[in-house]
C-alpha cells in the first residue's frame, strides 16, 4: 500500500514540474504570481482545491502566501524550488 502512495506522489511531482515549467515564462518573474501559482498547483494536485477557484479557495491561497512570505526559511525553500525548476 505504501508503495502505491509513493507512486502517486511521484506522479503528482511530475505533473507539478511539467505544468509549472510551462507557466514560469508567462509569470514575468513576478514574485507574488510565482508563489501563488506554485501554491495553486500544489493544492490542486493534492485535491485540496478544484480547477475552478471559489472565494474560499482564493482566501486560503492568500493566507498561505502571506504566511509563506513571513517565514524567511520557507520562502527561501520556495525560491530554491523555483530556481531549480527554471534551470531544468
Amino acid at each position: 500500500m505504501k508503495q502505491d502512495e509513493d507512486l502517486s506522489q511521484v506522479e503528482r511531482n511530475i505533473q507539478f514540474e511539467t505544468v509549472y515549467k510551462r507557466l514560469i515564462p508567462q509569470l514575468d518573474n513576478h514574485g507574488g504570481k510565482i508563489i501563488a501559482t506554485q501554491l495553486m498547483l500544489i493544492l490542486q494536485l493534492e485535491g485540496v482545491i478544484g480547477a475552478t477557484l471559489s472565494k474560499k479557495d482564493i482566501e486560503l491561497l492568500e493566507k498561505l502566501k502571506e504566511k509563506l512570505l513571513q517565514d524567511k526559511k520557507m520562502c527561501q525553500e520556495f525560491v530554491d524550488i523555483i530556481e531549480k525548476l527554471k534551470n531544468k
